[in-house]
């Protein structure tokens, strides 16, 4: 029963992390090249998805290796009120859980102790970037792990690995503590696996647990987390080919002024955009401003379409949107 499970845990948090990549493409759309938060948006948008590629590297090869013991990705615990422990691929053993934290990176690299912190150097050896250390990531990870398995009455350690997944050189390997390549996974679990200590059932009774904790990191909306006021970005409906402003040609049909593409339901897309970016609920008078609707009560009935949940009433009603369900149009 809890190995089936597994799989629907797994879409959930998959689709949260690939939407939070996708809706910083989308920030980008609706700001434009010329705002002064473009290139911060485009680097953290390329940080998410080299992280979400290294992490499938990662996981893909486990799921090679099929081992007996639970694993479990995308997992995000509350250690204290309003703090949590964010892990990419966390594997439980009978003597205790490893962490594995992908890096999916390339060029030259040095890990540096004083301040500790990973360097990318050009082939002169000039530094071009830095980054924060890997090593110390995982050891608050671990840290905060323990913390929680303490807190919650479990009496299980953990232990973890940097795993690179890229194409990175290291010229200068961290002093201290565990960077694998994804070979190197194999016989780290191999010599771990062997160690005693809860039963198989235990294992998967913990993984059940920890899944019931599981709290997926929300990401949303974007434009606070850059600072960027609502009248800075473009809402309304924009068009799927070219991003130009579409138009409203008659009651179910809009129209591109610029590339002439057509389209009956322009709602989802710009209603997934609205709770990515701008808030997490949604009014209806905000539904009429972004579709150019007079009615109050077509204003409500499209929203019926969707997967929204209606919280409030009269004047006070809202609507929300679970993140880690498609944002999509439901035939009536």
């Amino acid at each position: 029963m809890v190995r089936k499970k597994e799989g629907a845990d797994r879409l959930g948090n998959e689709s949260m992390k690939i939407l939070k990549g996708k809706a910083h493409e989308r920030l980008l759309v609706r700001v434009g090249s010329r705002h002064r938060s473009y290139a911060e948006i485009k680097g953290k948008m390329n940080s998410i998805q080299a992280g979400i590629a290294g992490e499938e590297k990662v996981l893909n090869y486990i799921r090679r290796l099929e081992l007996p013991w639970p694993v479990l990705w995308d997992v995000s615990l509350e250690v204290t009120p309003g703090q949590y422990v964010q892990l990419d691929v966390l594997i439980l053993l009978p003597s205790g859980a490893v962490i594995y934290e992908a890096k999916n990176m390339a060029g030259r690299l040095r890990f540096e102790e004083h301040p500790k912190r990973l360097d990318k150097v050009d082939e002169h050896g000039s530094i071009t970037d830095r980054y924060d250390c890997p090593m110390l990531q995982l050891q608050d990870e671990i840290a905060n792990l323990q913390v929680w398995f303490h807190l919650h009455g479990i009496p299980f350690r953990a232990d973890g690995a940097v795993i690179m997944t890229g194409s990175a050189i290291i010229e200068k390997p961290p002093a201290n503590g565990r960077i694998f390549s994804l070979r190197e996974i194999r016989k780290h679990l191999a010599g771990r696996g062997k160690e005693r200590g809860m039963s198989e059932r235990e294992l998967w009774e913990l993984a059940a647990y920890i899944r019931r904790h599981n709290r997926p990191y929300i990401a949303f909306p974007l434009i606070g987390r850059f600072g960027i006021p609502a009248e800075e970005v473009e809402w309304a409906p924009l068009c799927e080919p070219c991003d130009g402003r579409l138009a409203r040609k008659s009651e179910r049909t809009w129209y591109c002024p610029a590339c002439n593409w057509k389209t009956a339901d322009p709602f989802a897309r710009t209603l997934e955009d609205w709770f990515t970016l701008r808030s997490r609920t949604l009014v209806n008078r905000q539904v009429r401003e972004l579709f150019g609707m007079k009615s109050p009560g077509a204003a409500s009935r499209l929203l019926q379409f969707y997967p929204l949940k209606k919280e409030g009433k009269g004047r006070a009603t809202c609507y929300v949107w679970d993140y880690t369900m498609p944002l999509t149009r439901r035939p009536y």
